[in-house]
């Protein structure tokens, strides 16, 4: 159920470009808005999360924590790494 409301500006030739994207699909501009969103974005970050998730789980990432001040440096140099190559 959709309960909140984004207000965008376009220009003249940007809502032509989405309106006859839309009507070429068959459906209204708000949901060619809502689909691009929903692929570009929250998408995405489900599939980030999900290979975060999986990999902190996986074998690769057993790790003896009981020296969690090391291990959380550790973690942390990933991040960072991760991070800064996208």
């Amino acid at each position: 159920m959709l309960t909140k409301r984004l207000e965008i500006l376009l220009d003249q030739d940007e809502y032509k470009e989405i309106q006859k994207e839309a009507k070429e699909r068959g459906e209204s501009v708000g949901r060619l808005v809502r689909d691009v969103l929903r692929e570009k974005m929250v998408r995405p970050r489900k599939k980030t999360s999900m290979r975060a998730f999986q990999r902190l789980f996986s074998k690769e990432m057993e790790i003896d924590i009981s020296s969690w001040a090391e291990e959380k440096k550790k973690i942390t140099k990933i991040s960072i790494k991760e991070i800064e190559a996208h």
